[in-house]
């Protein structure tokens, strides 16, 4: 059970891991809403609207 209270530590405590885990969200997010950019510029350049 040491080992879990050392990888905590070394993560920066329960802090440090709430933080590491909202980063990653926000990261997701951000990449989600790349993709539908790139989706409605594509639909659009198809579309002729984009030359």
């Amino acid at each position: 059970m040491a080992w879990a209270y050392w990888v905590i530590a070394s993560l920066g405590g329960f802090d440090g891991i709430v933080k590491k885990i909202k980063h990653a969200a926000s990261i997701k997010k951000v990449e989600k809403g790349l993709e539908r950019f790139y989706i409605m510029y594509d639909t659009a350049k198809m579309l002729g609207q984009i030359t």
